[in-house]
């Protein structure tokens, strides 16, 4: 079964913790965005706010931003995600980011290959396929990034997941062509939060 995961983008630490209380609810992870407004150009809570948002689902950590590594001390027991065009050595990074206690992901963008993510695939357990351009919340997704999705698994087994874009419409094509984690998150947020993540779980099942 596919797993949804929901995701905050926000510049509010308020709106963050909001948010948590009602992901909890209803899921086990949830996926953080962060944001330097050096490696995209938007910019969210800090990284030093993550150890501060209490939730008993499991923190997920996307760090969109350069040098993911510094932040292992405060990150503990989160699962970060890098992405591989904001450092100088994934299979380095990877490894560093594993003191974190989990393993990491490592994320690529649209005009990345597949194959930039090879040399981390041994230390890390999942590729995260980015379906828009990293930095912002709402934008449609591209559907020829999904073409990614089956070149990494022919390179190993892993699971894949897919950011950006993801609604009920779109989350049926990521679904063909082989991911095994959604990241949702506009889609989610526009209504009852818990009355839309179970339209789209019941979409997936049919």
């Amino acid at each position: 079964m596919v797993t949804i995961i929901p995701t905050i983008l926000t510049k509010s630490v308020w709106e963050a913790k909001k948010k948590l209380r009602e992901i909890e609810k209803y899921c086990k992870e949830v996926h953080i965005d962060i944001a330097d407004n050096e490696f995209v150009s938007n910019k969210t809570f800090p990284a030093s706010t993550i150890p501060l948002l209490k939730t008993k689902s499991k923190k997920i950590v996307h760090a969109m931003c350069f040098c993911p590594e510094k932040h292992v001390k405060q990150w503990k027991n989160c699962k970060i995600i890098f992405h591989a065009e904001a450092v100088a050595d994934v299979k380095k990074t990877a490894k560093k980011l594993a003191l974190t206690g989990i393993k990491p992901a490592i994320a690529i963008t649209p005009n990345s290959p597949a194959s930039i993510a090879i040399p981390a695939l041994p230390y890390v357990s999942e590729v995260l396929v980015m379906t828009v351009y990293p930095g912002f919340g709402g934008q449609p997704l591209i559907k020829e990034t999904l073409k990614k999705i089956k070149e990494i698994k022919t390179l190993k087994n892993i699971k894949v997941s897919v950011d950006g874009g993801i609604n009920k419409t779109t989350a049926k094509l990521a679904v063909k062509a082989g991911a095994d984690i959604l990241y949702i998150g506009s889609a989610l947020w526009k209504e009852a939060f818990g009355l839309r993540l179970k339209e789209i779980r019941s979409l997936l099942r049919k």
